[in-house]
Order: structure tokens, then sequence, then C-alpha cells
């Protein structure tokens, strides 16, 4: 046993008659027997849930755990916008915006405010020589605005081919 202590060897115990050694090999089959068994339920319910999950949640949409991963994905989204919110109790965020698109941001700031009951609203800031693109705030004035190229459906391809090449600058001619 000093040769087993040395190598931390497991020593077990050996019957001392025929009795002691069946009501072993009994015992170890029971438990044998009840780990199988515990095994295959934890198969069972592993793919009780697998199934549940890929489950198409309903027609045409994607499966249970597809709608958690963009759940997250969105979740994820509107807190790394959030963030990028200044102030405490009322909020504000600075973004440039198309000139064009001012109205359609505004109302589609009222429509909202008036179904959520909040207050939202666009400032716009018209301090810097810019004069295309809207600002909101202070903190992007002076900087110059970001390149916006308005695509449709057939020029959407060729303006990722264009833009593989580099994207223009502000008041530049979009190649």
């Amino acid at each position: 046993t000093k040769i087993c202590q040395a190598f931390e060897a497991r020593v077990y115990a050996w019957p001392r008659s025929q009795a002691d050694a069946d009501q072993r090999i009994a015992f170890l089959d029971g438990r044998i027997k009840e780990q199988s068994q515990a095994l295959s339920a934890y198969e069972k319910y592993f793919k009780e849930e697998i199934q549940a999950l890929i489950q198409v949640v309903r027609p045409g949409g994607n499966s249970a755990i597809e709608e958690m991963r963009l759940f997250c994905a969105k979740e994820r989204c509107i807190y790394a916008t959030l963030n990028m919110f200044e102030g405490d109790i009322t909020m504000r965020a600075n973004c440039w915006y198309p000139t064009a698109e001012e109205e359609s941001i505004k109302q589609c700031l009222q429509l909202l405010s008036g179904r959520m009951q909040v207050s939202a609203f666009l400032v716009p800031s018209r301090q810097s020589d810019h004069q295309e693109i809207g600002g909101h705030g202070t903190l992007n004035i002076n900087r110059t605005p970001p390149t916006y190229i308005r695509t449709n459906a057939f020029t959407e391809s060729f303006q990722g081919l264009v833009d593989t090449y580099g994207i223009p600058r502000y008041r530049e001619a979009n190649p």
C-alpha cells in the first residue's frame, strides 16, 4: 500500500467472500442502471428543447433560436445607440441627416411622440458652412459632414463597386 500511496493510486477494498462480491456487483449494476436512465432522460429532454428551439415560430418566419438571436442583436444596437445620447432626464443626440429628409424626420418624431406619450423633436443647427446637411446640437458643427449617396435598387450594386475604390468626400461628385 505504501507504493500505491506514493503514486497516489486509488485502493479499493477487495470483497472477503463470494456473498460480499455478489452484493457489490448488484449495487454497482443498480448504480449503472440509474445512471443510464438519468442519461437517457437528459438526452430526451435535450432533444425536446432543441426541437422547440428550431421550430418555426410563425409561418414564413424564423426559428425560435434565430428570433432570440435577432432580438439580442436588435437590443444590442438599441443600447449602443442610446449610449451615444447625452443627458440624464432629457436625452440629446447629435447627428447628421440629409436636408431633403428633414420634414419626414420631423413628422416621424411627431407621430411617434404622440403615440408613445413622450416628447421628441428635431432641432436643426445650420451654424456651419455646410448648408446642404442639417445638424443637431453643437458637437459636429465644425466637422466635415459624412458622405451620403442616395441609391436605388438599380444603382446600389454599382455603388458598392465604386465604394471599394474609395468614398468621395463631402461635396465631391459621385463617380
